[in-house]
């Protein structure tokens, strides 16, 4: 039974999900399925935890902390919509949605340093690289548009920067925890995948936000509900206790890895982009560009090669 409580998680999150979206179809979305969905996230990540008793229980408690700060950031939300009719930005929801984002990363690395003890710079590197070019894309796509808006302040636009920042320093540190694992468990997988769909919603949001056409119910809300949906899934699946046989690191080439973070940043350019985008492409090619450049010279030099010494775990 413990062995399969990620999937009956899942099933339970498919079955109340799709309520939430088809009632958005014909009418305004059953915001309680919502609250629901997210609520159910943290509970299976305190339940994983009593499960896996061998789990890096820090991690966990902080990948629980940064679920309740987003939940906790709905709810405000909600409040100040109910009694206002233009909720100002930023507002206390914003602050609260921020303080996630150090606590999800910070989570994020404990667990991976948990599970896999050797990690070499080349790993964070390639996660940078990832980072860039999703820089360069989420750029292209609506940077420009918290610094055109006329109605934005200083603050608001210093605010509204630090998400797409945050969101990019996520994926980024998403990419280092899968980067440099030889066979991914399903559990690691979702550790991974659930913070990138923060941004994706995020993303989603702004350009839908800044044409006015969001609506509750629509891909944003589904990436955010999978964000919160696969980290509880996550902390439920076996792999989320320390295992002896944590998988190994690799060291070799990841040419298609590179060759896509690289070719992201001319393609969000030239899909999404304008003239006045040019300083986001320009400045995420520098650094993918620098990084890939060092990652090819290094495996080319044997001088160069990075040191395979391994980093203890911190025994969280």
């Amino acid at each position: 039974m413990k062995q399969n409580a990620w999937l009956w998680y899942l099933a339970f999150v498919v079955a109340i999900g799709q309520y939430y979206f088809v009632s958005s179809v014909s009418s305004t979305p059953d915001a309680d399925l919502y609250t629901a969905i997210g609520v159910s996230a943290l509970v299976a990540v305190v339940a994983g935890m009593i499960i896996h008793r061998d789990s890096s229980r820090v991690g966990w408690a902080l990948i629980a902390v940064s679920i309740a700060l987003y939940l906790t950031g709905d709810a405000v939300l909600a409040g100040l919509q109910d009694d206002n009719a233009i909720v100002p930005f930023p507002s206390n929801a914003d602050w609260i949605y921020l303080a996630m984002y150090p606590v999800l990363i910070a989570a994020v690395v404990i667990i991976r340093r948990s599970i896999v003890a050797e990690w070499t710079i080349a790993d964070v590197l390639d996660g940078i690289a990832v980072g860039a070019a999703a820089f360069a894309v989420i750029g292209a796509i609506y940077m420009n548009e918290l610094f055109g808006f006329d109605l934005f302040g200083v603050k608001a636009q210093i605010v509204g920067s630090a998400y797409p920042l945050l969101d990019v320093a996520l994926i980024a540190v998403a990419a280092w925890f899968a980067l440099g694992v030889s066979r991914v468990a399903p559990g690691l997988a979702m550790i991974s995948i659930g913070p990138v769909l923060v941004g994706v919603g995020n993303a989603v949001f702004n350009v839908q936000n800044a044409d006015f056409t969001f609506e509750a119910g629509g891909v944003a809300d589904l990436c955010w509900l999978g964000f919160t949906s696969l980290l509880g899934a996550a902390a439920l699946h076996p792999s989320a206790r320390r295992r002896t046989d944590a998988p190994t690191v690799e060291h070799g080439s990841r040419t298609a890895l590179h060759v896509a973070a690289l070719g992201a940043i001319p393609v969000g350019h030239l899909v999404w982009g304008s003239r006045d985008d040019i300083r986001y492409t320009v400045a995420a090619a520098a650094v993918a560009i620098g990084i890939v450049g060092w990652r090819s010279l290094s495996r080319r030099s044997p001088a160069a090669a990075p040191s395979t010494a391994a980093v203890p775990a911190n025994g969280v």
